[in-house]
């Protein structure tokens, strides 16, 4: 009898140990939208398995105040790292990071990710972000080198490859210099009256009277694959008081969400403007975009 109590026991002991590794169960729950349920259940869950880490990663996935999560994703890291759990902390603080504009923080965050975990199911995600991070942040030659980098450690991996690290098309170039030529030649021939208007942040507004032709230019500042990522751009955009705008458009098979800012008169505006936007933001340089030849 002692025997089989002592068996018992053991066998619960087991079930208990595997139970605080295994959060699968709660973690789709969440993925369901499911997440008051699994709150409920989590001081249970702390109690019975306290300084689990897989209980500890559980918690961040629940938390709401984002300052506080990504504390316990920097806890799993220092005493977790090995862990099957350091990669996804890696990830949500690299998301997070570059959520709040810090691209820097983000693609170092992210490299580290790529570099340690370079089999981690979300490693396309990881790296187009790190990517988009660079470019926005204006680092467009260290995406190129990272690109490479990654293509030679993951050469099956599938990346969605921002436009600004595309090939460039010297055809299509050379025809918009034709078509922008062509266009200053006729404001050559009609010239347009523009008086300044008030100067909101960093950036030189132009208002016309109602007998004045419509704007001939607007600024193209990015083109992402990803529209929260375009979204991003645009509202950073606007903080300097610019308008924004994000249009669709196809390139070979590809849904590109491009982001323009501003409306101008003059080529020498748009390029003035374009000038204090990558100032401010640390971009590349946005380039001017006939609307109205």
């Amino acid at each position: 009898m002692r025997k089989f109590i002592l068996l018992l026991v053991l066998l619960l002991s087991g079930w208990d140990a595997g139970l605080a590794q295994d959060i699968t169960p709660y973690i789709a729950l969440i993925e369901r939208g499911q997440v008051d349920s699994v709150r409920a259940g989590y001081e249970d869950l702390a109690f019975k398995y306290p300084g689990s880490v897989s209980i500890r990663y559980l918690r961040a996935l629940i938390e709401t105040d984002a300052t506080k999560a990504v504390a316990i994703y920097k806890d799993i890291l220092r005493n977790h790292a090995n862990s099957e759990f350091g990669a996804p902390a890696l990830m949500y603080l690299g998301e997070y990071y570059y959520a709040q504009g810090l691209f820097i923080q983000s693609q170092s965050i992210l490299k580290q990710l790529i570099r340690k975990y370079p089999n981690f199911p979300r490693l396309d995600f990881a790296v187009n972000l790190m990517l988009r991070g660079e470019i926005v942040a204006g680092a467009v030659d260290s995406a190129r080198n990272d690109l490479s980098w990654i293509r030679g450690i993951r050469p099956d991996l599938v990346i969605d490859i921002p436009l600004e690290l595309k090939d460039p098309q010297p055809m299509h170039e050379a025809a918009l210099e034709l078509v922008e030529l062509k266009s200053e030649q006729k404001a050559e021939e009609t010239p347009v009256d523009i008086r300044p208007a008030n100067r909101l942040g960093s950036q030189s507004t132009y208002q016309i009277s109602s007998h004045q032709t419509p704007a001939k230019f607007e600024l193209q500042c990015g083109a992402f694959g990803s529209d929260q990522n375009a979204n991003i751009l645009a509202g950073q955009i606007r903080s300097l008081g610019y308008e924004t705008s994000i249009t669709k458009k196809q390139l070979a098979g590809r849904t590109l969400h491009v982001v323009m800012a501003g409306k101008f008169f003059a080529r020498d505006q748009a390029d003035t403007e374009a000038l204090n936007i990558q100032n401010a933001l640390g971009i590349g340089k946005p380039f001017p975009v006939i609307i109205n030849p």
